[in-house]
């Protein structure tokens, strides 16, 4: 080669290799949206002791000390509500046992019947994060060591990725076979869910984060609600669960920190329901039969009442029944045509007020009561539910949670008092990735927790308490309700009984 020859290659070198940086600083550049949802994780399991990791990232990130998750706090409740952005009363599913006539006249099993959940037309009537994503040209990743159900409705079109469920719904086929490929045959289930959990977690690092599924992912881990259910809340053995999932996600923060991913992922941790210890007998069937009024009723997952005609006589004599009963929490009904706040029955709330209220909606919707008792490990919350411990009532050791939020466009170290809630993850990360927001979305955008948003400080705020109607038969008697308001936003805080 002559002179000129090498002259020019030491004159563009510096250029060529300014434009390869600059191509790798774009590349790197793009952000990536991580929701994790520890199932069933209590805001006081988040200490330094139980969880360093997660604790930790809130220190570095923001802690949204005044979340909310979606009433019912159930799971096949809460997973749509983070898909749609919006309340069961907008997308349609209602607990875990549904019951739509037109499909089944049993109530459908949402966690197993993976099937009948996949013939239903529409399943969700709420436009959906991973259909909003795909009808956007983005990539959406759904990773879970849930149940079926639990996983198909956080992406029940089957977007982008499909939906990778380390139980074994895994779909399309087409991404069944690639996950099996990648990752193995699938592990076993356990309490804890120590090999399905790292599944999910092995299945998102190598499957979303350097590949096309990066714009947006959750991942449904199922601890520590497994093992709590199992042994208890404050139990060794729910401690374990709570040290697994926080490895894993330790071990996720360091991956991504090592591929150099870290520092542009927008990460946002939080939870479907809390925990209460359970000790009581509440049982609907035992209630109505008592009082000679279980014939022409149907009742689903303990806290569902359908009439099977339009009989306003029965259904006052059950409320009336409930009311009376101690082991009953908060009772809804449908709305009054007066103020939409109280229910057709004295004595009621609205299921209206509480965004419930859906064609395929109960005639009743019913709780056990709770209190803030103490249990043998020393935390509070106590339910008149049979069994160990679990969820369902409106306790705000159920309802009330913390939501961390860590990343790039996230503000450090600050805790958030503002009211937020599950409903406003997703409008957030829309938000985030510069897209509309559908209209059948009912959260908001937590722009305070944002690096370019407002001080919590200066938002706006407050709590409110609700009274039911006095009832003719016990003036003493109301059912109290108290929401937390962020503007037009409100979030139910907790319901109770008082007699």
């Amino acid at each position: 080669m002559n002179k000129v020859g090498w002259y020019l290659i030491i004159a563009i070198l510096p250029v060529v290799l300014l434009i390869n940086a600059t191509i790798e600083e774009s590349d790197d550049d793009n952000r990536q949206n991580l929701v994790i949802v520890f199932d069933g994780l209590r805001s006081d399991f988040i200490t330094p002791e139980l969880m360093p990791n997660l604790y930790g990232l809130g220190q570095d990130g923001v802690v949204a000390d005044n979340h909310h998750v979606v009433y019912p706090p159930v799971t096949r409740v809460n997973a749509p509500s983070l898909a749609t952005g919006s309340y069961p009363g907008t997308h349609g599913f209602l607990h875990n046992q549904i019951f739509i006539p037109s499909v089944s006249e049993e109530s459908i099993h949402t966690g197993d019947d993976i099937e009948t959940l996949r013939s239903i037309e529409p399943l969700l009537t709420a436009t959906s994060f991973g259909e909003w994503l795909d009808q956007h040209d983005l990539s959406f990743f759904t990773g879970s060591s849930g149940s079926y159900g639990s996983a198909f409705l956080l992406n029940h079109t089957l977007a982008s990725a499909g939906v990778w469920n380390s139980r074994g719904f895994i779909a399309p086929d087409r991404m069944k076979t690639k996950a099996l490929e990648q990752l193995g045959d699938l592990p076993e289930i356990d309490r804890p869910n120590y090999a399905q959990n790292r599944w999910v977690i092995d299945a998102y690092l190598h499957t979303a984060v350097d590949k096309k599924f990066k714009d947006a992912a959750i991942l449904w881990i199922t601890d520590p609600d497994r093992t709590t259910h199992t042994y208890g809340i404050g139990a060794s053995e729910t401690k374990n669960a709570l040290k697994h999932v926080d490895d894993e996600l330790g071990r996720l923060l360091a991956e991504l920190e090592t591929r150099g991913k870290l520092q542009y992922t927008n990460i946002f941790i939080t939870t479907d329901h809390g925990f209460s210890t359970h000790e009581g007998g509440f049982d609907l069937h035992e209630i109505l039969h008592e009082n000679e009024l279980n014939e022409n009723v149907r009742i689903f997952g303990n806290t569902q009442i359908y009439l099977n005609n339009e009989d306003h006589q029965l259904l006052r004599q059950i409320v009336r029944a409930l009311q009376e009963h101690p082991a009953v929490g908060a009772i809804f009904t449908r709305a009054n045509a007066e103020d939409g706040i109280n229910g057709i029955v004295e004595g009621t709330f609205s299921m209206n007020f509480i965004n419930y209220d859906h064609d395929r909606s109960a005639d009743i919707l019913v709780t056990a009561a709770w209190n803030d008792d103490i249990n043998e490990y020393g935390y509070a919350g106590i339910s008149t539910q049979p069994g160990v411990a679990g969820h369902g009532t409106t306790s705000p050791f159920e309802i009330q949670t913390k939501m961390i939020a860590f990343g790039p466009d996230i503000k450090k170290g600050i805790v958030n008092p503002v009211p937020t809630g599950n409903i406003d993850i997703t409008p957030t990360i829309l938000h985030l990735l510069g897209l509309p927001i559908p209209d059948s979305m009912e959260g908001r955008v937590m722009s305070e927790l944002l690096i370019d948003g407002p001080d919590p400080e200066t938002v706006n705020y407050n709590i409110e308490r609700y009274e039911t109607e006095p009832v003719e038969w016990n003036s003493e008697f109301k059912i109290y309700l108290y929401k937390a308001r962020t503007g037009e936003h409100a979030y139910l805080h907790k319901a109770g009984i008082e007699r």
